[in-house]
C-alpha cells in the first residue's frame, strides 16, 4: 500500500512539474530529477504509456492525450477490481459464509 501511494506521488508530482514548464512540445521539453527507483518506475511506466515521451538529450514532455488514456485505463482496471470483489462479497453474504 505504501509503495502504490509512494508511486502515486512520484507520478502527480512529475505531471505537475512538467505541466507547470509547459513542457507538452518537444521543443518545450525539460531535464527530469533523478528521485531514486520509485520515480525511475515511475518515468518508465509513463514512457510505456507514450505520455511521457523522449525528446533527446535527456530531456522530455508531456504527451497529454496518451496521459489522459493512461489514466482513464487505469480508472477502468481499478472500477473493475471493485466490482469483482463487490461480487465476491455479495456471493459469500447470499450464500451464508459472511453474516
Amino acid at each position: 500500500m505504501m509503495l502504490a501511494l509512494r508511486t502515486r506521488r512520484a507520478e502527480r508530482r512529475t505531471i505537475a512539474r512538467l505541466t507547470e514548464a509547459g513542457a507538452n512540445t518537444a521543443e518545450r521539453a525539460i531535464l527530469l530529477e533523478e528521485g531514486g527507483k520509485v520515480s525511475a518506475f515511475v518515468y518508465k511506466r509513463l514512457g510505456r504509456a507514450g505520455a511521457l515521451v523522449p525528446a533527446g538529450n535527456d530531456r522530455y514532455y508531456l504527451n497529454q492525450a496518451a496521459y489522459d488514456a493512461f489514466r482513464g485505463r487505469r480508472r477502468t482496471r481499478g472500477l473493475i477490481v471493485l466490482a469483482a470483489l463487490l461480487g465476491i462479497i455479495a456471493v459469500l453474504y447470499f450464500s451464508g459464509v459472511i453474516t
